[in-house]
């Protein structure tokens, strides 16, 4: 009888093992259902920005006549216009150009995503309703 109740005192290295291996995957898991949330609201704040520098860019037309050249840039919206342009949520420029490829008869202007060689990722105001 003792030495059964000796055995059962403590884990083996199998059970702690185990143990182990479900944790980490309770834990890469919940990491993985994270940060889906995260990307989402980056994507969510570029379009908030390109909505908001859309109705600058329309009040600039309604002052001028036109929307700035591509080489004026969103800089023609700052200071009359916009007070401070916003960087997208990787912390660069929006991108602009007029006229626009993507919106022939009116200008694009859009964030070149989390990483600017990928045009598959990019947001713009062809992308809002």
């Amino acid at each position: 009888m003792l030495n059964t109740r000796l055995r059962r005192q403590g884990f083996t290295l199998l059970e702690m093992m185990i143990v182990v291996g479900i944790i980490a995957l309770l834990m890469g898991a919940g990491i993985a259902y994270l940060t889906d949330p995260f990307v989402d609201a980056q994507k969510v704040k570029a379009q908030t920005d390109i909505t908001a520098i859309t109705t600058a860019l329309f009040s600039f037309r309604a002052r001028n006549g036109n929307y700035p050249s591509t080489e004026q840039g969103l800089k023609a919206l700052t200071p009359n216009v916009m007070e401070k342009l916003p960087k997208d949520p990787w912390n660069r420029n929006y991108a602009y150009r007029f006229p626009g490829k993507m919106k022939p008869h009116s200008f694009d202007l859009y964030s070149q995503g989390s990483d600017e060689s990928n045009a598959a990722d990019d947001i713009g105001n062809w992308d809002l309703p």
